[in-house]
């Protein structure tokens, strides 16, 4: 079989995990998997195209290397490495919702009860489930979540920092606690739960 160019690879192999996720209901896919898939259709192998399309790579750094189009997690203490297609974060949204009419439900601890780093960590926890049931990304921006904070708490996330003595910017905060991991997107940052990261689920556009 002719090896494609380096664009076309790019798009087989965002067909397969387009296909693949909508056919498994899940945005992650194992690079195993994808491999096999690859292989069945194609009659190549993902080496085959990476060691002559890019000399001295890994086939993992093809996902990597293009983060404009994939994003990968690998569970650490295992080879499971996994990709999922990087998408604007306007289209995680369902259609059915919009960023205006997105109701949460309201959390369990009153304002005069957030007392600490803990109280406050348990409080995002709950608004970025809460939020992310509206994407088809575990990712949610994390202005989001501040809009939302001071929608239910009449106040800014970042004056509550202040006032419980937490220095640093709120993406520093974030990264700070263990429940979160976040990622930049050009200027802006996105943040998921850490344990999470697996689960979502794709929704057809």
């Amino acid at each position: 079989p002719e090896i494609p160019t380096l664009e076309e690879f790019i798009n087989q192999l965002k067909d397969i995990l387009k296909a693949e996720q909508k056919r498994t209901s899940n945005a992650w896919i194992n690079l195993s998997r994808l491999s096999y898939l690859f292989e069945s259709k194609y009659q190549l192998t993902l080496n085959q195209v990476v060691s002559l399309r890019l000399p001295g790579k890994l086939t993992t750094d093809i996902f990597s290397d293009y983060p404009k189009d994939f994003v990968t997690h690998h569970i650490p203490g295992t080879s499971n490495f996994y990709i999922t297609l990087f998408e604007k974060p306007i289209s995680f949204i369902k259609k059915t919702s919009s960023l205006k009419t997105i109701q949460l439900k309201p959390t369990v601890k009153p304002l005069s009860k957030i007392e600490s780093k803990s109280d406050l960590e348990e409080i995002l926890v709950k608004l970025l489930k809460d939020l992310k049931t509206n994407y088809k990304d575990p990712y949610v921006p994390i202005a989001h979540i501040a809009t939302e904070f001071k929608k239910q708490y009449s106040r800014p996330i970042t004056q509550l920092m202040r006032d419980l003595n937490l220095k640093g910017t709120f993406p520093k905060f974030l990264q700070s606690l263990g429940a979160f991991k976040l990622k930049k997107v050009g200027k802006a940052y996105q943040v998921a739960l850490r344990l999470d990261g697996l689960n979502a689920l794709v929704i057809e556009q």
